[in-house]
């Protein structure tokens, strides 16, 4: 379509050469995709492992610039490009906003603080604009309709593995994969795949390492159109789903029912992992102050706890003295001791008997 509307623009305008006007068109809006016009981290060993679904997304942003540069007329159509993807993934959608969010939140909780940016985001946008309008602002249209496009058409996501270092991230596993592209999507299928199959769950194993995605995706809708709710990786329920989303899912696009409660939840996670984690890290310094019998630990632990809970007034941090203890005392059993400790109760006897030889 492109080619041809450009190359009826080329006679128009009389262009001596209307081919070689129409494939410029076609590339320039399209991209080109052979390995000289790759950019300089997709020649490196692991760039070019990373960026490997990633070049349409950069020749979109090159063509945007390109647009830019164009003079009035191409300023008018970038902005036209840009309003379009905001209507389709709102302002998660755009350029490199999910990756700014995981750039403010590294920073914010390297400092202590309870930085959450999709989280603020969302009441700002809610407060601001009523909640009936801030989905749209915040996701495109995704809310309005039956399946969730702002995953398919925005471009949030751009940079790889950005949130490794964030400290209310626990999938560091999964970051690193994600540095792998394809390929550590392909490597996580099978290991998921052999562990089912370990397990005896043979069908789980075929689905996940053999069967291409949209015959998983049509399985996914099977089952979801059966048990009449769709299912996490390990079967436990998320929601409750009707046939219009099981036919959605089966044709390989999420429900929009589905996609609003995982950003729902992942919002409430990181929460919820940033304040466990930093109570832990609290905890473990009371208590190896008193292991050290170091004043100077324990007054910082306390500094910390107490400057977290007047920065952080809504994640507020207890830990009682029981919770200290607990670790003082583990600290001071062997590591077969506490192996025993850890051990199931029905194991313990055996494990001690084990570690006794």
């Amino acid at each position: 379509m492109t080619f041809i509307a450009a190359w009826n623009a080329a006679i128009e305008k009389g262009e001596a050469d209307p081919f070689a006007f129409a494939k410029r068109a076609v590339e320039e809006t399209q991209g080109v995709y052979n390995a000289g016009n790759a950019n300089n981290l997709s020649r490196t060993a692991i760039g070019s492992v990373a960026m490997t679904f990633r070049q349409y997304s950069i020749a979109y942003l090159e063509m945007l610039t390109r647009m830019w540069q164009a003079g009035p007329e191409g300023k008018k159509a970038a902005l036209l490009a840009l309003a379009i993807m905001a209507l389709a993934g709102g302002a998660g959608g755009m350029p490199f906003a999910d990756d700014l969010d995981d750039l403010i939140d590294t920073l914010g909780q390297a400092f202590g603080y309870d930085t959450n940016a999709k989280r603020w985001k969302e009441k700002m946008a809610a407060e601001v604009l009523g909640k009936e309008v801030s989905p749209l602002i915040l996701h495109g249209l995704s809310p309005y309709l039956p399946i969730d496009i702002q995953g398919r058409l925005g471009m949030g996501n751009l940079l790889p593995a950005t949130s490794i270092l964030k400290k209310s991230e626990n999938a560091k596993d999964a970051q690193l994969l994600e540095i792998l592209g394809p390929v550590g999507g392909v490597a996580q299928s099978y290991l998921q795949g052999a562990e089912a199959a370990l397990s005896g769950d043979y069908l789980k194993a075929l689905r996940a390492a053999v069967m291409p995605k949209a015959l998983q995706d049509l399985a996914k809708g099977a089952d979801m159109m059966e048990t009449g709710m769709y299912r996490d990786t390990r079967g436990r329920k998320v929601i409750e789903t009707g046939p219009g989303a099981a036919f959605s899912k089966a044709i390989g696009f999420q429900p929009s029912e589905v996609a609003d409660v995982q950003r729902g939840t992942r919002i409430v996670q990181q929460d919820i992992a940033l304040q466990k984690k930093t109570a832990m890290e609290i905890a473990d310094q009371r208590a190896q102050a008193i292991l050290e019998k170091d004043p100077e630990l324990a007054t910082r632990a306390n500094r910390q706890l107490q400057k977290w809970n007047a920065d952080n007034p809504e994640m507020p941090i207890s830990i009682s003295p029981q919770q200290i203890m607990g670790r003082v005392k583990s600290a001071l059993l062997t590591k077969e001791e506490r192996i025993v400790k850890t051990a199931p109760p029905a194991m313990r006897a055996r494990v001690f008997n084990e570690l006794q030889r």
